[in-house]
């Protein structure tokens, strides 16, 4: 469990709900090594903006009970494909004004 970052707000029904702050939450589990984070589904498209993570996705938490004893997968964030060949934060950005 140690390689895997768990995000989201958990409401009364056991939905996970998006939250804010998500890109640098997946920032930190990078710089950290850690390999993978589970976001809500809301959350996947941002949090793949960062290159070497695995973005995983989950709307409820038997979803993520079931998928940490082993007894199913979740479902990996296509949108931004964020292994090597995916979108990358720049490092500087410059706009127009």
């Amino acid at each position: 469990m140690c390689d895997h970052l768990i995000a989201g707000e958990l409401s009364l029904d056991e939905l996970i709900k998006p939250v804010r702050g998500i890109l640098p939450m997946t920032m930190l589990a990078r710089e950290k090594n850690i390999g993978t984070m589970i976001v809500p589904s809301d959350n996947g498209r941002e949090a793949s903006i960062v290159r070497n993570i695995t973005v995983l996705e989950a709307d409820h938490l038997l979803e993520i009970f079931h998928y940490l004893k082993g007894n199913a997968a979740l479902k990996r964030f296509k949108g931004g494909d964020n292994g090597e060949d995916g979108p990358r934060i720049p490092k500087t950005s410059t706009f127009p004004i």
